[in-house]
This record gives structure tokens, sequence and C-alpha cells, in this order.
């Protein structure tokens, strides 16, 4: 049996939304640790969304 491991998750996987997560209202991040998650997430070997790291980039630089 071949396994692709290029590919994370499960093999059923699909897309959530934050609001299934029940998320309560936080306070903002700083602009220093936005752009440092900004940093170690693009560094990620992880499938990204590229609307996702749009967003971000464009809140760490606002």
């Amino acid at each position: 049996m071949a396994v692709d491991v290029r590919r994370e998750g499960s093999s059923a996987s699909t897309l959530g939304s934050l609001s299934e997560f029940g998320l309560s209202i936080g306070k903002p991040l700083s602009r220093r640790a936005l752009s440092g998650f900004v940093a170690r997430y693009e560094a990620a070997p992880l499938r990204k969304n590229a609307h996702f790291v749009h967003d971000l980039r464009l809140r760490s630089v606002a």
C-alpha cells in the first residue's frame, strides 16, 4: 500500500468555519505578534489558503 506523505490531514478532509469552534471575541493581536505568527505560518510546511495568507499579510502591515 502506497502512502502519499506530501498530503497532511485525514484522507477525507473538509474545510470548516471558525464559527464552528465557538470562539469568543478576544483582544486584538499586536502588529508585532501578528507579524511573528504570519512568518511562522508561512514557513510551516502546511497546506495554506491563499486568501487567508493574503489577508494576514495585509493586516500585519496595516
